[in-house]
């Protein structure tokens, strides 16, 4: 990977104090994990770590794709993800560095697909 290629999540969260833990607590939906603090200024980057954590923790177990279908979020092109960026409230998955360059249509033969399911 070149210094300019690289994938951006955005995902939205949502906190409160916790009297219980005596933390600020905060959740996000799109992957449907929890983090905490203790100071309230520490939380986007207690968010950001354990998203991080998380996102990695799905790549190494080769199950990232599954979660990202599951959780409904939607790959875009370097154009789409502009036109996204100024809605704080979007959610999504862009690689920079790269443009949508054309599709490609795969056919199995069916006794293979059958041996899949």
């Amino acid at each position: 990977m070149t210094t300019e290629d690289q994938i951006t999540f955005r995902l939205r969260f949502f906190c409160r104090f916790d009297e219980e833990v005596k933390a600020f607590v905060a959740y996000i939906p799109r992957l449907q994990i929890y983090t905490q603090t203790p100071i309230e200024s520490e939380l986007r980057e207690a968010v950001r770590k354990t998203a991080l954590s998380f996102i990695l923790t799905c790549a190494d177990m080769r199950i990232l794709d599954d979660i990202m279908h599951e959780s409904r979020m939607k790959e875009l092109t370097d154009a789409e993800a502009e036109m996204l960026h100024a809605d704080e409230t979007a959610e999504f998955v862009s690689i920079g560095g790269y443009k949508q360059c054309d599709s490609v249509e795969i056919k199995l033969p069916l006794p293979l697909t059958a041996l899949s399911v």
